[in-house]
């Protein structure tokens, strides 16, 4: 949990070393002296003939040099992020910014589902759940464009969506009623809902073709024509009417987090990727499985299943909303 906030509060891997190395000794006390088994497994290791030890299984932490480390951020970031991206400073001026509503709109759903950049430029109108009073919902993650095909379902903080919807009925309604889509070699959609599309293509123009949206690749996507003349990929360059390019999305998060450092909090990390909203959406989503949300939110017939004791139990569950075998 100190793995992110202030500089002062983030806890290094030295430092997580020490920790982990003072609580591996106190349980190796306790089970020796009083038979209490410890909460992890703890194994041998010898290293490199110059000695052995013990340590915690599975329980080493990221090297902060490495690509995969995340900078996820406390809540109170989160909307100040989102405040950088409408141009909002802190004193409650709004700067003017033509790509606002879609930038907010971007990493509001980054954070509400943590979905990769891929997912992000290529996720239709259609597969982005409606809002609901619930605190959390449901969106199909689409295999093609997902990494490694790993595509399911994945949990939604509902509170997230009114700012995607917001940006589709005001900001992108605009783009689409004066840009046409013209892509090189169109597959002309005739119909489509949540689940799938149907399209006709230049090779077979007699031929109504039926897909999945799960079927549907990057490529395929980026070709439809929606019946209105538009694109069905959610966001859209606002002067073209063509699927926003891919190097947009980390500029929308670069953008904002300047702002936000210029603007209204100095503290904003200043390293913060597009890749980071999800790494926040799982730290948020294993917060709030561990608090008991989840649970209360899918009624009394499934709480077994999202009822935990302890935050590994709840990590163990927000793998599965990442796709993370």
């Amino acid at each position: 949990m100190r793995q992110y906030g202030s500089p002062e509060q983030v806890l290094t891997s030295e430092g997580w070393a020490r920790a982990a190395s003072a609580i591996k000794r106190y349980y190796e006390y306790t089970r020796n002296r009083y038979q209490h088994a410890p909460p992890f497994d703890i194994v041998s290791f010898n290293f490199r003939g110059m000695g052995s030890g013990t340590m915690i299984a599975k329980y080493q932490p990221r090297r902060r040099s490495t690509g995969s480390a995340g900078v996820p951020i406390t809540p109170e970031f989160a909307e100040l992020l989102l405040m950088g991206a409408l141009r909002v400073d802190r004193g409650g001026h709004q700067a003017t910014y033509r790509a606002a509503d879609r930038d907010h709109a971007i990493i509001s759903l980054g954070l509400g589902a943590g979905l990769r950049r891929n997912n992000l430029a290529n996720v239709t109108t259609y597969e982005i759940p409606k809002p609901s009073g619930l605190r959390f919902t449901t969106m199909r993650i689409a295999d093609r464009i997902t990494k490694n095909d790993a595509g399911g379902d994945a949990l939604v903080f509902t509170h997230r969506l009114p700012a995607v919807y917001g940006y589709l009925d005001g900001a992108r309604a605009d783009i689409v009623a004066s840009k046409r889509f013209e892509p090189p070699h169109p597959l002309h959609m005739v119909s489509a809902d949540a689940t799938g599309v149907q399209f006709v293509s230049e090779e077979l123009p007699d031929e109504v073709i039926s897909r999945r949206w799960t079927e549907m690749d990057e490529g395929q996507r980026r070709r439809l024509v929606d019946v209105d003349g538009s694109s069905p990929i959610l966001f859209l360059n606002e002067y073209t009417g063509a699927p926003l390019a891919y190097s947009t999305y980390q500029h929308a998060v670069d953008d904002a987090g300047r702002f936000v450092r210029e603007r209204i909090n100095p503290d904003f990390p200043d390293r913060f990727r597009l890749h980071d909203l999800r790494h926040t959406y799982a730290v948020h989503l294993a917060v709030a499985i561990y608090r008991g949300q989840i649970a209360e939110a899918v009624g009394e017939v499934r709480q077994s299943d999202w009822t935990v004791d302890h935050i590994a139990a709840a990590v163990d569950l927000v793998k599965y909303s990442l796709g993370h075998a």
